[in-house]
């Protein structure tokens, strides 16, 4: 028994999205089914699933609830979005068929205090090498943009969304004042942090690649979130100032 319920167990790594998509796409839905079957037999207030801006798949413009890009069903990197799409129809259904209080909450990509050093996403990559006094290495061509989160607004909206979200529903979380390309949060990176050690270069790593998430533009649109009284924050500045912290706390 409790009052809040926050699910947030799921595998996050690009590697084993591509590599290992058959466990993947079992733990996240498993997990659903679990956390539906623990809160239609208890009594909770309000439960939150934690979900993921890729849900969207390849769409165009600015993005809110209501959309949905492609998804390439046949393409194994796509276990982890697909995944988090039925789970998030299960929530729907359980709302809907067995008036369980819960509502998901589609966060961009996250990071801040807490991330360890040896995470394996492109912005703890950018700022190993800035930390070790080497060039950033772009995999790409950088034009890829996106939308980005701090684990403090993060958290803010979670607990905020406990309290006033509604049951059934999705709200996308993200700041909006974070939204550029690859290129662009390399080269603040460098111009920030780098201390004149480094530079942004570019490379070739055609199997890397395929563990991208598809799709050049994601720009989530927050205003339904922010509508209910929810801000954030922080900017990319003091997310990596908060990580970096974090890195030489634990040194």
């Amino acid at each position: 028994k409790g009052d809040y319920f926050i699910h947030a167990a799921c595998p996050t790594s690009s590697t084993a999205f591509l590599h290992s998509p058959i466990e993947v796409i079992s733990d996240i839905v498993d997990s659903a089914h679990a956390v539906i079957n623990l809160l239609s037999t208890s009594s909770f207030r309000q439960c939150v699933c934690l979900s993921t801006m890729e849900v969207y798949g390849s769409v165009e413009g600015r993005v809110d609830e209501r959309m949905n890009g492609d998804l390439d069903t046949m393409n194994p990197r796509s276990s982890y979005p697909e995944a988090k799409r039925l789970s998030e129809c299960l929530f729907a259904s359980a709302s809907s068929e067995l008036g369980v209080p819960i509502s998901v909450v589609r966060l961009a990509q996250t990071f801040g205090v807490g991330v360890p050093r040896d995470d394996g996403r492109v912005f703890a990559e950018f700022g190993r090498s800035v930390v070790s006094g080497q060039d950033i290495v772009l995999l790409s061509d950088g034009s890829k943009r996106n939308s980005y989160l701090s684990v403090d607004d993060a958290v803010t909206a979670i607990l905020f969304l406990l309290v006033h979200g509604n049951s059934g529903e999705a709200y996308n979380a993200a700041n909006p004042a974070t939204f550029c390309s690859i290129l662009e949060m390399a080269q603040m990176v460098v111009e920030d942090f780098g201390l004149g050690k480094s530079t942004v270069v570019f490379g070739q790593d055609a199997e890397r690649a395929k563990t991208f998430r598809p799709g050049a533009v994601l720009d989530l649109d927050c205003s339904k979130l922010m509508n209910l009284g929810w801000q954030p924050s922080h900017t990319l500045h003091e997310m990596y100032s908060a990580m970096f912290a974090g890195w030489a706390e634990h040194e």
